[in-house]
């Protein structure tokens, strides 16, 4: 919303982001604290399927192969490849404060969440940030 709208937010205003890493960037431009996140890496139901609802009659061939808007599944070294502080400039590095996987419980729930989530979520943890705020 900052990035689209141009938003005049007060100067000590979080900003989590989760488009990509230039969104990362164009915050932290503005002064802004960021927490990191991004589809491209971090979305953890990415590549698991459309969700589809076909209870008005349609037929499963519309959709096949069943792919996402972010398929294809990001996996563990996609997510750990990802460096938190890319295009960052050295003056603006502090403020990138953290990062957050995201997931969307539409597609999770308790049956399937330790496999969604923790394969990929504890390299999302290794990625980066310890070098950074150690």
């Amino acid at each position: 919303m900052l990035l689209t709208w141009n938003l005049t937010l007060h100067p000590s205003t979080i900003v989590q982001t989760w488009l990509s890493s230039a969104s990362v960037q164009s915050v932290v431009a503005r002064g802004h604290k960021a927490l990191v996140g991004s589809y491209d890496y971090w979305y953890l139901d990415c590549g698991a399927g459309q969700w589809l609802n076909l209870d008005n009659g349609e037929s499963y061939d519309k959709w096949f192969p069943f792919e996402d808007y972010c398929s294809p599944v990001k996996n563990w070294r996609l997510a750990y490849s990802l460096d938190p502080l890319a295009g960052i400039e050295d003056g603006k590095r502090h403020l990138v404060i953290g990062g957050e996987a995201h997931i969307w419980s539409e597609q999770t729930d308790e049956v399937n969440f330790d496999g969604v989530v923790w394969p990929r979520a504890s390299m999302i943890c290794l990625s980066g940030f310890p070098a950074h705020f150690g």
